[in-house]
């Protein structure tokens, strides 16, 4: 569709205010709603977005008007800036309509406006409501999409259980459309989930499963995301060169698609991968490429981290000044986002970086915030327990004090009656303490034991879904593989070495696995470097275009 200049919006605009304005009911409003989607069919600039907003609101209250209403919010997530009214005057509408399907979509867009702003506790309640609402309306993809976006934010406040549940239902229901870009998706999530529990080995699988659909059906973004955790999976394992060489594979996928940010956090990633391995001066470097985009598009929770890890850079680099003055550019965002993982990050920098510089007064304060953040994290469900047994517990005192005072009223010329009064009391007071402690105790150990029992069962769940498709995935792995390295003449044993080689299997795992000794391995790998022209391992898994 050709593009539409503003005044001929204008006028079109102009055109649905008059029509209905006019007294005659008989005007076709479908025409109308057509026209209106036409004009959503083109990019608008942000004055233009405002025009047909108003426009949109003097139609008719109906469902029509409320999707034309989402379509301008959405139209606004690209012209900038976003607008949250228009999204919320949509909800009212749907609201008074009983829309629910305009309210399953809106309160889920909500909920990413929530997450995106590291809202996670409001995401979660806005994902929940409009779960509610797709479960009563026809809407698989929308279902699938909120699904995941669930998975996401419960991940993200390390309810891995509940995560996992709503992955494997997402995994599920897109299998039973065979829609591989929520396939894809959902394995995703269930590997970051096996990541958040550190069982990595599981994570590698469902990263590699979801890459090999987004090779086949060609989604650059997907393969972006894909190579980058299982470059993550390879970093958290100490294997940094078969990291690294992920984590490049998404850096050149990245700028290739030149999309937004997205290159900029591969280059935040080879930062880290360098910064663990101690290189300060090259990690520094990366952390370089990565600000430009990370500001422009405001991508808050990287640029915080970015800045922290780079003052720390700074400070084993011995340049000081730089060392604080970008650590507290971090916290700064941290705490304008609210995010205390980040301000734990933050204040530990900060103390490190005072401790080096022996100014250890301010040192011990910034090593106190972290103590009272962590603390505010770990223990806020604690103490809203506390909380509620202390209350309970002055309840109870004041009943007895009263109790007791009666009794003092009573029996005055009766010491020794009040005094065992108040004997009986200290140790009804000492035995609810008891109570409570070990009611407290064996609650906190009930709830870790379920916790076990649950997350034991949803591995055995996913075990039991594993042992199902890997013989396929197997087959179709080695299908492929050895349709790539047909050509270079390879016996069936050294195609067998490549493949583990590809894998980042060391010479004595690969020896153990195929039954021979390392010395053989090793002639095999020569072998292979001579036959494919290449000088190491890297070379030889990318050559035979194995990820």
């Amino acid at each position: 569709m050709m593009p539409i200049g503003g005044k001929n919006i204008v006028l079109i605009l102009v055109l649905f205010i008059s029509l209905y304005s006019c007294e005659n009911k008989d005007v076709n409003t479908t025409d109308h709603y057509s026209s209106f989607n036409q004009i959503l069919d083109n990019k608008l600039t942000t004055g233009q977005i405002d025009s047909i907003y108003d426009a949109a609101l003097v139609l008719p209250n109906s469902t029509s008007r409320v999707d034309i209403l989402m379509d301008i919010y959405k139209k606004s997530l690209k012209a900038r800036p976003i607008r949250f009214d228009i999204l919320d005057t949509a909800i009212i509408m749907a609201e008074k309509l009983d829309y629910k399907k305009g309210l399953a979509y809106g309160y889920d867009r909500k909920g990413l406006n929530f997450r995106y702003h590291s809202n996670y506790q409001e995401s979660l309640v806005e994902h929940l409501k409009s779960l509610s609402f797709y479960r009563q309306v026809v809407d698989t993809f929308g279902t699938l999409r909120c699904l995941n976006n669930l998975g996401v934010v419960l991940r993200k406040l390390n309810h891995e259980q509940a995560a996992m549940e709503y992955y494997l239902e997402a995994l599920k229901m897109a299998r039973s459309i065979n829609n591989e870009k929520n396939i894809a998706i959902s394995l995703n999530g269930i590997g970051n989930v096996f990541v958040n529990i550190e069982r990595y080995d599981k994570a590698m699988l469902y990263f590699r499963e979801a890459l090999a659909l987004e090779q086949k059906n060609g989604n650059q973004r997907g393969i972006n995301y894909d190579l980058s955790n299982i470059g993550e999976v390879f970093m958290l394992t100490e294997q940094y060169d078969s990291s690294l060489y992920y984590y490049s594979e998404a850096l050149i996928v990245g700028l290739k698609r030149n999309y937004k940010a997205d290159y900029s956090v591969d280059y935040y990633n080879l930062a880290i991968l360098y910064q663990t391995q101690g290189d300060y001066i090259t990690s520094n470097e990366y952390f370089q490429k990565a600000f430009p985009k990370l500001i422009e598009y405001k991508v808050q929770r990287y640029l915080s981290n970015a800045y922290i890890y780079s003052g720390i850079n700074y400070d084993y680099l011995e340049q000081p000044a730089l060392a604080l003055e970008n650590i507290q550019k971090g916290l700064n965002i941290a705490q304008k986002i609210s995010t205390p993982e980040i301000s734990i990050k933050g204040h530990q920098a900060l103390s490190d970086h005072y401790t080096r510089s022996t100014n250890y007064r301010l040192a011990l304060e910034s090593y106190q915030t972290v103590i009272t953040l962590r603390d505010s994290i770990r223990g806020e469900q604690t103490k809203r327990n506390i909380a509620s047994l202390e209350s309970i517990y002055k309840k109870e005192i004041q009943d007895k004090e009263i109790q007791n005072y009666q009794t003092k009223v009573k029996l005055q010329k009766s010491q020794n009656i009040i005094q065992l009064l108040a004997i009986i009391f200290l140790l009804i007071t000492a035995t609810v303490l008891v109570v409570i402690s070990r009611l407290r105790r064996r609650n906190n150990k009930l709830i870790t034991e379920q916790m076990r029992h649950d997350i034991q069962e949803y591995i055995q769940r996913i075990e039991e879904y594993e042992s199902q498709n890997e013989n396929e995935t197997k087959e179709d792995e080695r299908t492929i593989f050895y349709k790539n390295v047909e050509e270079y003449g390879l016996s069936e044993r050294e195609i067998d070495v490549l493949l583990l080689i590809s894998k980042g299997l060391k010479n004595d795992e690969i020896a153990e696995k195929l039954f021979v000794s390392v010395s053989t391995v090793k002639t095999h790998t020569r072998n292979i470097f001579t036959k494919l022209d290449v000088r190491n391992r890297i070379e030889a898994a990318r050559k035979a275009q194995v990820l």
